[in-house]
């Protein structure tokens, strides 16, 4: 058995991150089941999961039962709207959380693909603050 992998990436850091032991591997046609949730509530995160996927040579599939899936979406709603679980396991990933919580969700898992597959771990994490913020140095730029 390989030691869990610590080289997990992701910034901005996630509030909970467990590095698990093993990999799973991506097959060409990524099975998905979605429990809780409609279809209106998946388009942001299908078509994402779509766009990476298509990129890597893979398509989605939508199954009935979670024992055929690689990948549960799972509404759950948690302390934030943007909160999410993501836990990868040799025989495929679970992602709770909202709508949004999807989003941020999936966007996780295609910063983690690396060759041979994602690296299994949990993932819990939900945005610090509710807003977001940019800053624009006008001291040394000029901004029309």
């Amino acid at each position: 058995m390989t030691e869990p992998t610590s080289d997990i990436s992701l910034i901005p850091l996630p509030q909970k991150m467990e590095p698990k032991t093993g990999r799973l591997r991506v097959p060409s046609n990524l099975r998905i089941r979605v429990e809780g949730g409609s279809t209106e509530q998946l388009h942001p995160t299908v078509s994402l999961l779509g766009q990476w996927l298509s990129q890597k040579d893979a398509s989605i599939q939508w199954q009935a039962t979670h024992e055929e899936a690689e990948i549960q979406l799972v509404l759950q709603p948690g302390p934030s709207s943007e909160a999410y679980r993501l836990e990868i396991r040799p025989d495929g990933v679970i992602l709770s959380g909202s709508e949004t919580g999807w989003v941020r969700g999936v966007a996780a898992l295609t910063v983690l693909l690396e060759e041979g597959g994602w690296p299994c771990c949990v993932i819990e994490d939900a945005p610090r603050f509710s807003w977001r913020g940019m800053h624009l140095d006008v001291c040394r730029h000029f901004y029309p």
